[in-house]
């Protein structure tokens, strides 16, 4: 099933680089490109999957590493991200932390 979801706005040095990759042949189309990308994201966004009790032992690690790296601050999106864990896991579990103690 194939459709389109919206039109996307490239800021011109991205648009020229993913011309410069089309026309070396990696990608047939630009469009194949950007469906290539955000798979790639989206295969990202939810790479792990693991249970909540091991995910946060994870998550505590990497917010105490942080914290004494000075970085009291982590968004969600960012831990997501350096543990390869779903995004709704991760925010699921901060919220609890943050329910328990301040993060």
């Amino acid at each position: 099933m194939s459709s389109q979801v919206s039109g996307v706005r490239l800021a011109e040095k991205l648009e020229k680089e993913i011309q410069e990759l089309v026309e070396a042949g990696f990608y047939i189309s630009s469009s194949e490109f950007i469906r290539e990308a955000v798979r790639e994201k989206l295969k990202n966004m939810n790479a792990r999957s693991l249970p909540d009790e091991i995910a946060e032992k994870e998550i505590r690690w990497l917010l105490k590493q942080k914290r004494n790296a000075g970085q009291h601050l982590v968004s969600t999106i960012e831990v997501s991200q350096e543990l390869s864990l779903p995004y709704n896991q991760v925010d699921k579990i901060i919220s609890k932390i943050k329910g328990i103690s301040e993060v």
